[in-house]
């Protein structure tokens, strides 16, 4: 199940980043960029990417790490049951 998302900002930016681990340009146990700097690239409120962060944690596609950041899943099984979902 693709993010479920409360505005067109939070829609986008769940969009591009699975997209962007869907095609491995951010692979599996690599970190996501930081809130500060995902809002600073999209132009939007760091609430807002953080709500988007929080949408693929609950899809399973990245987790977080408290000091680590936020990681993309090892677990390829998950990410191909997303990336065959939403084609």
């Amino acid at each position: 199940m693709p993010c479920r998302w409360k505005s067109c900002f939070n829609r986008g930016i769940c969009t591009e980043l699975e997209n962007q681990i869907f095609s491995g340009q951010i692979a599996p146990g690599q970190k996501l960029p930081s809130v500060r700097i995902l809002s600073a690239r999209y132009g939007v409120n760091p609430n807002t990417v953080g709500r988007a962060v929080r949408e693929l944690q609950k899809t399973g596609l990245v987790i977080s790490l408290r000091g680590c950041g936020t990681i993309v899943t090892d677990d390829d099984q998950i990410i191909l049951n997303w990336k065959w979902n939403c084609q």
